[in-house]
């Protein structure tokens, strides 16, 4: 295929590109703009039915590949057995901390102060 679009990345002009090359790019959303030679303004690629039919018409090609990636590195291998590592976000566990101590704080305000 040509090499035709020209993308509009980080805020810079990049290409051009062929719509296979687009495919494979995992920057690419339907809001980024794009243009070719004979368009008046840049597009996002949404509204561009020739790339948003090709570029998101099914999921992603690298989605699963990364998705399995992801699982293999969240599990590890312990004497032959696979162990699954969770893994939290420690900002909820933060705030369950800081309101226990409130309620100590205020438990002992309430009944000793």
């Amino acid at each position: 295929m040509d090499k035709i679009w020209y993308l509009l990345l980080g805020g810079k002009k990049q290409g051009p590109f062929s719509v296979q090359q687009l495919d494979r790019d995992k920057r690419i959303t339907p809001d980024t703009l794009a243009w070719k030679e004979g368009m008046d303004v840049w597009l996002p690629i949404r509204d561009i039915e020739e790339l948003a039919s090709v570029l998101f018409a099914e999921p992603r090609k690298q989605a699963p590949v990364q998705e399995e990636e992801e699982a293999k590195s969240a599990c590890k291998e312990k004497n032959g057995a696979l162990t699954l590592q969770l893994s939290y976000d420690p900002v909820p566990f933060l705030w369950l901390i800081l309101l226990l101590i409130l309620l100590l704080c205020y438990f002992f305000y309430y009944f000793f102060g």
